[in-house]
């Protein structure tokens, strides 16, 4: 496995004091690859990368988790609703992949591994919300 590191340097306008300022903006992001050292160009790999992130990110928030409806109407408010909502689908898969990883050997459904779980949680002897809130 390779790791590649892309670097794009982007040059954007930005308004401070009521005056128009140039800013230039440095992106960094590492990619791991298993293709062999020289079979692919950087761009190619970053087109690769980010075409996943398109498919399998934003294709499963707005499908499966919700993101595409409009929960509340203010800029900063929507923002914090995104990233708790990437926060948790962050761990979700974390979970499912560190932890249940044989349901991809076994040819399980992640609708049927999703319902199991709110299954288990159903008939836990306490309450998930009162592990969070209790008023005891």
């Amino acid at each position: 496995m390779w790791m590649i590191k892309m670097t794009r340097t982007m040059e954007r306008s930005v308004i401070r004091g009521g005056q128009k300022q140039t800013e230039i903006e440095v992106l960094e992001r590492w990619v791991g690859t298993i293709l062999e050292k020289g079979a692919a160009s950087t761009e190619t790999v970053s087109h690769a990368a980010r075409w996943d992130i398109e498919n399998m990110g934003f294709h499963d928030l707005k499908t499966y988790w919700h993101m595409n409806h409009a929960f509340v109407h203010h800029p900063v408010a929507i923002e914090v609703i995104l990233v708790f909502l990437m926060l948790a689908v962050n761990l979700f898969y974390g979970f499912l992949f560190g932890q249940l990883h044989h349901f991809r050997e076994w040819n399980i459904p992640l609708t049927e591994v999703v319902e199991e779980l709110k299954e288990y949680a159903r008939w836990l002897p306490i309450q998930l919300i009162l592990l969070l809130w209790d008023d005891r």
